[in-house]
């Protein structure tokens, strides 16, 4: 990742701090942007350092390791969750979680959202960690009598981006996603090769690849330090085995209902 200092900086002062520290390494040779790495050296699990100067500047690392691909291998939600400083109570810490429907920790029975008035409906990926196919997701809602769909983006396929599958801020196909303005009350949808998962388990109901409750929705008020407000993270369960970390967005300008 990048960071860029909102002054000058003297890049002999910098140091990384914190019990990991060793997994992290940072490179000043730009005067613009600082580029920092992580490897966790095949460990898994939650790593922080932080990089300081002694003036003033300190700014905290956050990495997520895992011994491997997909799986067993996979990251647990709650892991997702630490890496990004998202102070959710996510509900369970194994990778396996309930998939009876009902909500755990600080999550809500959530099926639509309704937009905030004169504010676009934003959706970021933060987290994935699934098959390695191209992923599109969006909103639907009911116009005209029938159920409309409308895409935001779509996650890159791990044939195009090295490991976009697994991975903390998958890539975009075109790099970025689409602000929409729906009319009016709307679900969360996205589509894989095999099936659509919806946020209302209604349309999930018989579907063999699916569980009803294909999302686990959590009202969030803070990430890696941002406030926010009117916002939620979006937790996705591709197949039936209940980890709910196959894609994980923020959405942000909306209430839920």
């Amino acid at each position: 990742g990048t960071i860029q200092p909102s002054g000058k900086i003297d890049p002999t002062k910098l140091k990384l701090t914190g019990s990991d520290a060793g997994c992290f390494a940072f490179d000043a040779s730009s005067p613009d942007q600082l580029r920092v790495t992580f490897d966790p050296k095949g460990e898994a699990g939650n790593f922080h350092a932080a990089l300081e100067d002694g003036a003033g500047l300190m700014v905290p690392l956050h990495g997520l390791g895992t011994k491997a691909l997909e799986g067993e291998n996979e990251a647990p939600l709650f892991q997702v969750a630490r890496a990004l400083a998202l102070p959710v109570d996510i509900g369970a810490e194994t990778l396996i979680t309930p998939k009876d429907g009902k909500p755990i920790g600080s999550g809500i029975v959530a099926t639509h959202f309704r937009p905030l008035a004169g504010k676009p409906v934003v959706m970021t990926p933060l987290a994935r960690y699934s098959p390695p196919w191209k992923l599109p997701f969006g909103l639907y809602w009911e116009e005209g009598g029938q159920r409309k769909y409308v895409e935001a983006g779509a996650l890159d396929d791990s044939s195009v981006v090295k490991d976009a599958s697994q991975r903390l801020f998958p890539p975009l196909v075109g790099g970025k996603s689409t602000s929409l303005t729906p009319p009016g009350p709307f679900g969360i949808y996205s589509t894989s090769p095999t099936h659509t998962a919806h946020s209302d388990p209604a349309l999930n109901e018989g579907n063999e690849k699916s569980i009803p409750q294909a999302l686990r929705v959590y009202p969030v008020k803070e990430i890696l330090g941002r406030s926010l407000e009117n916002a939620y993270l979006l937790c996705f369960e591709e197949a039936r085995n209940g980890d709910y970390q196959d894609y994980v967005f923020l959405i942000e300008n909306v209430v839920a209902e």
